[in-house]
């Protein structure tokens, strides 16, 4: 209803600006100059895909701490958190699930091949934000220039590189739930050489009685030479987090349609210990003006143990109902006291990233058009190792492609046009060929941007999909997509006003999922099994009316879904909101001082993990607030939840209450 409501109002609004006139100043936020649409640097009016830039300074004003926060801000993007900071995380984007995009940093893949199904796993939570440049988000079929992994798009994260003289920075954030956050850096460049050193400490309680949380970010970036003729570049990130969380229970009636429950009792010994690291070397040389070519390396990985040794009886709760029960042994009327046990586990993970790119450039100008040629070839290796309770595996897998992608520049630049192409193998699942063709349209004298795209992509099954004991299945094919978008924008008012309307929808074939096959043991296997779909409608409005004002706001209609071939039935994806919008209204001072007001909603569509209970809609309100203090620093307020929702994201696990924060930062 809400989704039949908004339709019209947006068309409304895109017909209003189509109507308006137009200066002849252009709109600076679309000539920003990306990398990630294209693997050469591109205007962001010219790509044919949606994208997304999260700058640096955003990042500050709106007191993004984690880069899960500053995603949550991006159209189509999801992410559900279990509890408290630091928590498992499920991303979603364009109603896809997190193994259909491909995570980068710094151009170097950190997809997890730890993760069961080499998806993008928890690694936005643990990831901050002090080291961040920008982040560049890339919706839609990317895999004609990525290759597995990349239907619903690619999100890559710039660190920040060493400018101007040699300068020291310092800040301390803390407050609700006993938090603490320490940044160092120190970065600048002399005679060609640029270099960032950067570390990060965060230490806080969780949500639950006896959760915490400990991150340890170190980010180096060293670079040498211009982009015009010789450039190297050597960026290495380590993350070290350690979380304590509480021991989850859970109970549905046994017809699967009774009330649920839920609960987190306290568990002392609990823990997770995840290492995330990425190293990433690249060089790049102008063999003429108008011919370069690049060779970069990347190695990344994740080594992630759980520990749950047996504290035996944790505590006690009382029943919610008659005949509630939570091993399905032991069963209590509503009211009386349920013992709830631990129970022991011990289990690691590791998965590695090996990733070769060799690539040439190739500009040709004319009069009356001009190309952008970019062909290369790519080996990616990806190596998995698992031992403990839930039984050992060791293997890898292999990828080699070779792809070409040009970019067309019409009627003066306002017209491009995007082709690619690629051919990928892996050496257990065979070969995939994928390919795309897309246009982007600045009609300048109204001030109307078109864009319209129609690509194909695939995901490569993960080692654990293709050789986990009692699970895999060796014969498993590759998931296929195919996806179709169209969007409009319209800019006025010298580019302080801009409107956004998109359309996607994208179809998945041979869809991997787990198949129950024996009920009695409980056993099964992976299967080429179901298939899926996704469609929406993404609606952005930006206005900057005066130099000390700006705001946002859009809003995303998701329905996503994939059949069950077993039970001849489509259902709706999981963990999923059919509509949720961000809204930010932000004050500058020229002193550089900001003041800046973020809300965030999802209605109440979203399904648990089995795909029947909702959780319900709620409303998130933040406040951040800076200001100079001189002598180079900065004193800096931010209010969480202020209006104290009590809500879950993923159901089950209580998020926080109203929280502040108090910073102060330190420039010289």
């Amino acid at each position: 209803m809400r989704f039949l409501i908004f339709s019209p109002l947006a068309l409304l609004a895109v017909i209003l600006c189509l109507a308006s006139p137009v200066s002849a100043q252009e709109n600076s936020d679309l000539g920003t100059l990306i990398v990630t649409a294209a693997k050469h640097p591109t205007e962001l009016r010219q790509a044919s895909t949606n994208t997304t830039v999260i700058t640096h300074q955003e990042i500050v004003t709106r007191g993004w701490q984690d880069t899960d926060e500053a995603l949550r801000s991006v159209l189509s993007f999801d992410i559900t958190q279990a509890g408290g900071p630091g928590g498992i995380s499920a991303p979603q984007m364009r109603g896809l699930p997190g193994r259909f995009m491909v995570v980068m940093i710094d151009g170097v893949r950190v997809n997890d091949p730890a993760d069961a199904n080499g998806g993008a796993g928890s690694i936005f939570s643990h990831i901050p934000t002090a080291d961040i440049e920008r982040i560049e988000v890339v919706r839609g079929p990317q895999s004609p220039l990525y290759g597995s992994n990349a239907a619903s798009g690619v999100i890559n994260i710039i660190t920040r590189r060493g400018q101007g003289k040699p300068s020291v920075g310092l800040s301390y954030q803390g407050g609700s739930l006993n938090s603490h956050r320490i940044d160092a850096n120190y970065s600048g460049e002399n005679r060609g050489f640029d270099w960032r050193l950067d570390q990060g400490v965060t230490a806080t309680d969780g949500v639950i009685d006896k959760e915490f949380y400990r991150n340890y970010s170190t980010g180096i970036k060293l670079g040498y030479g211009d982009a015009a003729r010789l450039r190297w570049e050597s960026a290495a990130s380590f993350t070290r987090a350690r979380q304590n969380f509480a021991n989850f229970k859970e109970n549905y009636d046994s017809d699967y349609g009774g009330t649920f429950w839920s609960a987190q009792t306290p568990d002392p010994h609990q823990k997770i210990n995840v290492d995330y690291f990425s190293l990433g070397e690249k060089v790049s040389h102008a063999l003429r003006d108008n011919w370069k070519h690049e060779l970069s390396f990347g190695l990344s990985g994740r080594s992630r143990h759980t520990q749950d040794p047996n504290d035996g009886l944790l505590g006690y709760m009382s029943a919610p109902r008659d005949g509630f029960t939570l091993d399905w042994a032991n069963y209590f009327d509503q009211g009386a006291q349920v013992p709830v046990y631990d129970d022991s586990s011990d289990y690691r993970y590791r998965g590695t990233n090996y990733d070769l790119d060799y690539r040439h450039t190739l500009t040709l100008s004319g009069e009356k058009a001009s190309d952008i040629l970019t062909a290369g070839t790519e080996y990616l290796y990806q190596s998995y190792r698992q031992g403990g309770s839930y039984g050992y595996l060791s293997d890898h897998l292999s990828l080699t492609s070779l792809y070409l992608n040009n970019q067309t520049l019409l009627a003066g630049e306002a017209l491009s046009v995007n082709a690619g192409l690629r051919y990928d193998s892996q050496d257990r699942s065979g070969s995939s060929s994928t390919g795309m063709i897309g246009a982007a349209w600045d009609i300048r004298r109204l001030g109307v941007i078109l864009r319209g795209n129609y690509g194909s992509a695939f995901r490569a099954p993960s080692v654990y999909e293709l050789f986990s004991p009692g699970n895999g299945n060796a014969d498993l094919e590759a998931e296929t997509s195919r996806t179709g978008e169209l969007g409009v924008e319209k800019y006025m008012a010298e580019g302080r006003c801009r409107v956004g309307l998109s359309w996607w929808h994208t179809e998945i074939k041979d869809a991997i999922v787990w198949v129950l096959q024996d009920p009695a043991t409980y056993s099964g296997k992976y299967l080429n099994f179901d298939k899926m779909n996704s469609r929406g409608v993404e609606f952005e409005f930006k206005v900057h009316p005066l130099p000390q004002w700006q705001g946002s706001f859009n809003y995303t209609y998701t329905e996503s879904w994939k059949y069950d071939k077993s039970a001849d039935l489509w259902s709706r994806n999981v963990q999923l909101p059919r509509n949720k919008f961000n809204l930010n209204l932000t004050w500058l001072h020229q002193s550089g001082g900001s003041v800046s007001l973020d809300g965030y909603w999802v209605d109440g569509s979203r399904l648990r993990w089995n795909g029947l209970e909702k959780a319900d809609s709620y409303f998130k309100l933040d406040l951040t607030g800076r200001c100079p203090l001189g002598r180079g620093f900065t004193g800096s307020l931010a209010l969480r939840n202020v209006l104290d929702e009590d809500y879950f994201e993923s159901l089950g696990y209580r998020e926080a209450g109203f929280q502040a924060y108090a910073g102060l930062e330190f420039r010289r």
